[in-house]
């Protein structure tokens, strides 16, 4: 007879909505738990903030750079290991930000981990839910082909309505907030070079 373990310490987890300038996120299929699709993310450590936790991680896993970290909902997860003899609970954060490089293309830094990095519109998450919830209701989710971790399942069911890109602050359009962001960018980049020239002439005075 098999006996299942519960361990009653409660971990703390930090999930990373990376939003590329057409507004998806990353997905990557994890090796281990049943092979389900999940937000970039790990542990966090002892005295590490949560952006530097999402950085680290997303750095780790995919090679990207990431930032303008903002919280946007947190969920409450009792995961079931793969071998189905033990249960952990966790507390998970899930923070957006954006690309540091619009252009840059996510790596597999893990392949022992990960079997894949994919770019998704929330829609097609949303229905990616859809799709389990009815075949675990069916009573089987074998034959599911983008079958979400923990987690992510639980932003449609502990947080319904919940959406990524409004979290963020884009409700009104990704175009846009691309956009403003760019032109956010421009300015501190002006701002960085005025300063320079400023020092440089204060150096020949």
């Amino acid at each position: 007879m098999t006996t299942t373990t519960t361990d009653p310490r409660i971990r703390v987890g930090i999930a990373a909505f990376i939003f590329n300038p057409s507004g998806q996120i990353l997905l990557g299929q994890r090796k281990g738990s049943h092979g389900t699709w999940a937000l970039p993310g790990g542990h966090l450590e002892a005295h590490e903030s949560w952006e530097a936790c999402a950085a680290r991680e997303v750095q780790e896993e995919t090679g990207l750079s990431v930032q303008e970290f903002r919280h946007l909902t947190t969920t409450n997860d009792v995961i079931v290991m793969d071998d189905g003899n033990e249960t952990k609970y966790y507390t998970t954060v899930f923070l957006g930000c954006v690309l540091c490089d619009g252009d840059a293309v996510p790596k597999v830094m893990e392949p022992d981990q990960c079997g894949g990095w994919e770019w998704a519109t929330w829609d097609e998450v949303r229905s990616y839910y859809e799709v389990q919830r009815a075949a675990e209701e069916g009573g089987s989710v074998e034959g599911v082909q983008r079958r979400l971790f923990t987690p992510m399942l639980n932003l449609f069911r502990q947080r319904e309505g919940f959406d990524p890109l409004v979290g963020y602050g884009c409700e009104w359009g990704w175009g846009l907030w691309t956009v403003v962001m760019f032109l956010f960018d421009v300015g501190k980049s002006n701002s960085k070079k005025r300063k320079q020239e400023e020092e440089g002439d204060e150096s020949k005075e």
